[in-house]
């Protein structure tokens, strides 16, 4: 469920990302629910050199793609594995990550088209086209997406230590 913060909530939110220099990165399990100054303000945040991260869900493809300008088409079901990408991986976090990511009992996955990811954007896991982990500059910030659930799943899983990676871009 998707909802608008009140004006305190997203003040809150705002001095936690732009009062603190240790904020390096924002994780969003769902829609932010930013209003128009909000997502402005958000947008820029992350332009300013910073890292946001939202967890799998065509709710979360959809926030991207209009807090951002995206145009990631979401995919129905794919099953997996998804293997790391080796042409892509070098010099980031994820060089050194799973091998391959799979689907775990309980926990959906979600993945975009790679043709629909920017140009500025790079996948980190794929299969048959499909990527459920990338990310994508954005000015000087990132913006990545770990297509997982993580519904029933063990933190110490595949998929929890690409998030950890995720975060770390």
């Amino acid at each position: 469920m998707s909802r608008i913060l009140t004006s305190e909530a997203w003040q809150n939110l705002r001095v936690a990302l732009w009062d603190h220099a240790d904020t390096p990165t924002a994780l969003f399990t769902g829609s932010p629910g930013l209003g128009a100054i909000g997502r402005r303000d958000f947008v820029a945040w992350v332009s300013s050199g910073r890292n946001v991260v939202f967890t799998g869900g065509y709710t979360q493809l959809a926030a991207m793609n209009e807090l951002f300008g995206f145009a990631l088409q979401e995919v129905a079901y794919q099953p997996g594995p998804f293997w790391r990408n080796p042409r892509n991986t070098p010099g980031t976090p994820f060089a050194y990550g799973p091998d391959r990511l799979e689907e775990y009992s309980g926990s959906a996955v979600y993945g975009v088209k790679i043709d629909s990811i920017p140009l500025t954007g790079y996948s980190m896991y794929d299969s048959m086209r499909v990527s459920p982990v990338f990310y994508i500059k954005y000015n000087l910030g990132t913006v990545c997406y770990v297509g997982a659930s993580f519904q029933g799943m063990a933190p110490s899983n595949p998929w929890g230590k690409t998030l950890r990676d995720a975060i770390r871009m």
